[in-house]
């Protein structure tokens, strides 16, 4: 089999839907999916092929075109987040492979169900963006009626890596005219014509395919994309009991259900060569992983085949398999932070005032985003600290704990009339008029946080601490949103 490695670096903002529809609200996919690759092919070399040749090539699963998933800053391939992922609700960062730990601990997990992470265990984010355009009217020069388009999308900058797996029976010639047109400029997505999906995309011919490690008697398949199975009847199979379910070279083992993490959707294909949708898709998703219990180890062949995708349509890149990977095997570990990876780059700097003027006016934008939407991660926490202080009583929602909305209200005027970060340090926490104390009726209360028993007052102080360096906007929005907290987490107290 020969690989061709695929490096996509996004030179504009690229538009990729989650579904076909043209009406309504649109999300982005924060990958490249197999099928926009095998497009791009096609369109390009479909018509210069032989029937038998495209057939080959675009059809029959010989050539294999996989997602691509983003690159971290470090240049280090990603993958989606395995479904056997769990944390508990108060520390994400420290990861467990399964439940049984939380069971023996009664603590409640929380499945991982999004990302993409490498194999030192970093998070690598993907920054999707929105943008509203409209049609102009060329006579008129104003705005045409009805012709308002929101475009979601992944913004330019970021790189993904995608193969193109080729068995070796397939023509050289046609390995060739692959590489040749992955190597240039390329169009990727939906609305090329406005303004999006311009790549620049390199290609290597690998000589010698990554193999597969086989961990005795235990195979864990970790699906890195969609897989689509069907039954001996041809009807959809969403629950492959049997390790001879996924093809009939493998043997019959037995799927192991305190092991398995599975997941499932189904989706109907738009096909725009036939200007219309193809079979709908019933799929196991991508992440799910499949644990079976071996009477030996797989033979050579057998990992080859694996290693090949597995199920229907793999030439749009779904039946793509990992096995036996750390990620999904060892116990626990601790994820890495994620390193934020800096859009736009290839953008030209430009010197002049009324630019100047433009990015500050972004700038600030962005910080008062980033702050509104941190203060509203803090306060959704604060759900969670009353309810554990009530557990701790025995008290029900009649019943006020915690810093009432009246107290959260002093501080939200404190924070609109505060001249400084100093000063509303000070309104806060100093003096004997200090609207956030130790002493007083609710600062006092104490819940559990991170296994230990924290107060109202030491928490919100650390919470301060933290956003020191825009403190008056943070605590204006934070308080806020407590307040909202308050109406949801004690009803009918007084």
């Amino acid at each position: 089999m020969k690989i061709i490695e695929l490096t996509i670096e996004l030179k504009e903002d690229t538009v990729i839907s989650e579904n076909a529809a043209t009406e309504g609200g649109h999300k982005s996919l924060n990958f490249i999916p197999g099928s926009t690759l095998l497009g791009s092919a096609a369109s390009k070399l479909y018509r210069q092929l032989t029937n038998v040749n495209a057939w080959q090539v675009f059809h029959s699963g010989k050539v294999r075109f996989t997602n691509g998933y983003p690159l971290s800053p470090s240049g280090q391939h990603s993958y989606p987040a395995p479904f056997c992922w769990h944390h508990s609700k108060d520390d994400a960062s420290t990861i467990y492979n399964g439940t049984s730990h939380f069971t023996q601990a009664n603590i409640q997990p929380k499945q991982v169900r999004s990302g993409f992470y490498t194999d030192d265990f970093e998070s690598v984010k993907v920054s999707l963006g929105s943008r509203m355009k409209t049609a102009i009217d060329p006579k008129t020069r104003m705005a045409k009626d009805a012709q308002l388009f929101d475009y979601a999308f992944i913004e330019a900058g970021h790189q993904f890596s995608a193969i193109i797996q080729i068995d070796d029976d397939v023509d050289q010639k046609i390995v060739d005219d692959l590489i040749k047109h992955f190597n240039g400029t390329l169009l990727l997505g939906r609305s090329r014509s406005a303004e999006y999906g311009k790549a620049s995309v390199s290609a290597i011919l690998k000589t010698t395919p990554p193999q597969i490690s086989n961990n005795n008697n235990t195979l864990s398949i970790w699906l890195q994309s969609d897989l689509c199975l069907l039954d001996n009847h041809g009807q959809p199979n969403l629950f492959p009991q049997c390790l001879s379910m996924l093809d009939d070279q493998l043997p019959k083992a037995s799927l192991d259900l305190s092991q398995s993490f599975i997941r499932k959707r189904s989706y109907n294909v738009w096909n725009a060569f036939k200007r219309g949708y193809d079979t709908e898709r019933h799929v196991i998703v991508a992440g799910s992983v499949l644990t079976y219990q071996l009477e030996m180890p797989l033979a050579h062949d057998q990992n080859q085949l694996l290693m090949s995708g597995i199920g229907l349509y793999r030439e749009n890149g779904l039946g793509q398999v990992l096995v036996n990977r750390p990620h999904t095997l060892l116990d626990s570990f601790k994820l890495k932070t994620a390193t934020e990876i800096k859009t736009r780059s290839n953008l030209p700097t430009v010197s002049h005032p009324l630019v100047g003027w433009l990015v500050a006016q972004h700038e600030g934008k962005t910080g008062f985003d980033r702050i509104r939407q941190e203060a509203k991660e803090e306060a959704q926490k604060l759900y969670r600290f009353y309810e554990s202080n009530r557990r701790m009583l025995g008290l029900d929602d009649s019943v006020a704990v915690g810093p009432s909305k009246s107290q959260w209200g002093s501080l939200l005027a404190a924070a609109k009339t505060a001249s400084s970060s100093k000063s509303l340090i000070n309104t806060l926490f100093t003096g004997a008029d200090a609207i956030v104390k130790d002493s007083k009726p609710g600062w006092k209360d104490k819940f559990w946080h991170d296994n230990k028993l924290t107060s109202f007052y030491d928490w919100f102080k650390h919470l301060c601490d933290q956003h020191s360096h825009d403190l008056i906007a943070f605590v204006q929005h934070f308080a806020h949103e407590a307040q909202q907290t308050l109406n949801t987490t004690q009803k009918g107290a007084k």
